[in-house]
């Protein structure tokens, strides 16, 4: 599956990195995990999404739509999409504006993890760190 789910900081900030072809099933799969990790979470939650590596979408409206669950949004802070195209971005904030969900887009990581920063006071120490799908490795 080229979608990792995991905890960029535990129990606080979720990290989900596509990469390669990106199907529906995928998103179905991502989506699972990422849900499982929110209950496992610590609130306030935030989200980084990071698309940057994604070669190819089979996706549309449809299935990015049923991606975000607004019960998931509300428990997350914000979302924080990183490396969108921009067809991907005019989705993604058309959908998430409709949850009323909090969004921002992010050119990488390194802002992201500023912008939460001066968002939380407890993760003033939070680490920027690349994240390799191919090795696993931080």
């Amino acid at each position: 599956m080229p979608v990792i789910n995991r905890w960029y900081y535990e129990k606080r900030v979720i990290h989900v990195v596509y990469y390669g072809q990106v199907s529906k099933a995928d998103l179905e799969e991502s989506r699972e995990a990422m849900d499982q990790l929110i209950a496992e979470g610590t609130p306030p939650m935030y989200l980084l999404i990071d698309s940057t590596r994604v070669t190819q979408r089979d996706l549309g409206l449809k299935e990015m739509v049923g991606f975000f669950k607004p019960h998931a949004l509300a428990i997350v802070g914000w979302t924080l999409v990183i490396g969108a195209d921009p067809i991907a971005r005019m989705l993604a904030s058309a959908i998430l504006q409709l949850m009323k969900g909090r969004f921002r887009f992010m050119k990488d990581l390194t802002e992201a993890v500023n912008f939460l920063r001066d968002m939380d006071e407890s993760l003033k120490a939070l680490p920027v760190y690349e994240y390799d799908p191919e090795s696993g490795a931080p």
